[in-house]
């Protein structure tokens, strides 16, 4: 566009030949303002370069536009040659970004290991609440609600917010579905967060909704969970687990909160892997 308007406003293909001050600024003001309203969509964001569909390629164009116009006008080169120098530039930046993509670690939003590494982490707070509830503790072990989801959580949360924001970013480029990463991954994650704050229930309820004597009762069944966890790990079962043994002498409504929780997250924690898998592939 910078090259045409440069033959329009000087009315000549020679390279010497003056060109219009006035046409030229008229030329330039309906370029950008033909291209805004035509190619962005409303808002503030699209000309920051933050709209899904365009990305910064609108906002780069506006730039060059203006670099190569005032470049030519000012006599800094011939148009021809300004013009191809910064073809050649953009194509060989391009090139280059492609190429150190593909050089390791190569962090790729929309790789699944991004989102098996926040499923590892959920999976591993959950083995930990559950020997709280088992009776397994040491020094190290928190003595509330608060520093217990600060201990287990929290790290689960850190891989969350970094499996989403590599997503996000993946997803962006919609005009070219190619680019696009497993569409299956953005809803397992927030299957996965509404586990996530179902471990935090279950922390609740291990500091403020249990007696100690409610705690040793559980610790037989909670232990019957963890070893059928590691049965599952080993051997990959997709099975739905069986209704939890339940001793006579916790109240009913106590036994079926946590137990049942307990293997509800189980059975989740299954299926989002299932999925997980199935995004691997």
């Amino acid at each position: 566009m910078t090259w045409l308007g440069v033959i329009i406003c000087s009315w000549s293909y020679d390279d010497n030949a003056e060109i219009n001050p006035y046409g030229f600024v008229v030329w330039l003001t309906c370029v950008t303002t033909a291209a805004t309203y035509s190619m962005l969509a409303p808002g503030l964001t699209t000309r920051l370069g933050l709209t899904n569909d365009s990305q910064y390629f609108w906002l780069y164009f506006f730039v060059i536009f203006a670099l190569l116009s005032v470049e030519i006008f000012v006599g800094k080169g011939d148009k021809e040659g300004l013009v191809i120098n910064r073809i050649v530039a953009t194509c060989t930046g391009v090139a280059m970004a492609m190429l150190f993509s593909w050089i390791p670690p190569r962090t790729r939003g929309g790789d699944p290991i991004h989102t098996q590494i926040y499923w590892d982490a959920l999976s591993g707070a959950f083995v930990s609440v559950l020997t709280l509830f088992a009776g397994v503790k040491d020094e190290l072990t928190p003595t509330n609600a608060k520093d217990a989801k600060a201990k287990f959580m929290t790290p689960v949360q850190e891989k969350r917010k970094y499996a989403s924001f590599l997503l996000k970013d993946a997803s962006r480029f919609h005009i070219l579905p190619i680019l696009n990463p497993n569409k299956a991954l953005n809803p397992l994650i927030g299957d996965m967060q509404v586990t996530e704050t179902y471990i935090g229930h279950l922390i609740d309820i291990y500091y403020e909704g249990l007696n100690e004597d409610e705690k040793l009762y559980l610790q037989n069944p909670v232990r019957d969970i963890l070893k059928e966890i590691s049965g599952d790990m080993k051997e990959g079962g997709d099975e739905e687990s069986g209704a939890a043994v339940i001793t006579d002498d916790l109240p009913v409504d106590r036994k079926l909160i946590v137990l049942q929780l307990c293997y509800f997250i189980h059975d989740r924690l299954k299926s989002e892997r299932t999925k997980l898998d199935s995004t691997e592939k």
